[in-house]
């Protein structure tokens, strides 16, 4: 009885008909794989790197003296960030600059400036570029002195925390900084809304900002 042999389609090299699979091809395809396998994780890696990270912490704990007051339609800045200074070496003008996102977090503590004061509601905001600048994220949080059930207690002390991601150069919001500015700003602020309130913000207060690229 005659050995027959197959050739292998991949390598075109004979091979022992009783030996179904090449080990030369099974090596190249594993080589082939891990090294598919090692590019895709890296490239996973080098897109969750954080590149830069600032903060603002004003105030870490709660203090009987007011940081600031707060009042009707008066909206101040509790805290601020230069996030990209020339010195960073940031890539925000750079075309690739588009991927690159800001995750922003933010914790206030606060409470109603009187004892009077019913129903109370300051909304916080994060504005990109000034003070006056674009506003990027808005949210409100509620407080009172004298709950409607009359046996509540105090509740007038309030902590909001909250977070937002931004788009470093596009989004829906705002555009890229010019070519000319040294320095990316946010910042962060609060306004009572309901007429003749006043909110102490009496700590803590903390803003943070990490860029992810």
């Amino acid at each position: 009885m005659s050995e027959k042999h197959w050739k292998c389609s991949h390598c075109k090299h004979d091979n022992d008909k009783h030996r179904k699979n090449c080990e030369r091809c099974n090596s190249h395809h594993h080589c082939k794989h891990d090294d598919k396998k090692g590019k895709e994780d890296k490239k996973r890696k080098d897109q969750d790197d954080l590149k830069v990270f600032r903060y603002d912490e004003p105030r870490n704990m709660p203090q009987d003296r007011p940081l600031k007051t707060v009042f009707f339609e008066e909206e101040d800045v509790l805290a601020k960030i230069k996030f990209c200074p020339k010195k960073d070496k940031c890539d925000h003008h750079k075309d690739n600059c588009e991927d690159a996102v800001v995750w922003l977090a933010a914790t206030v503590g606060w409470k109603a400036a009187r004892d009077d004061i019913r129903n109370l509601i300051v909304e916080f905001k994060i504005r990109k570029g000034s003070r006056d600048g674009d506003v990027i994220f808005a949210t409100r949080q509620g407080a009172s002195t004298q709950p409607p059930s009359g046996d509540g207690g105090d509740v007038d002390a309030q902590t909001t925390t909250f977070i937002h991601v931004d788009h470093l150069c596009k989004n829906k919001f705002t555009t890229c900084p010019g070519d000319d500015d040294d320095e990316l700003k946010y910042f962060l602020t609060a306004e009572v809304i309901t007429s003749g309130d006043a909110a102490s913000i009496v700590g803590p207060v903390v803003f943070t900002a990490t860029k992810i690229s």
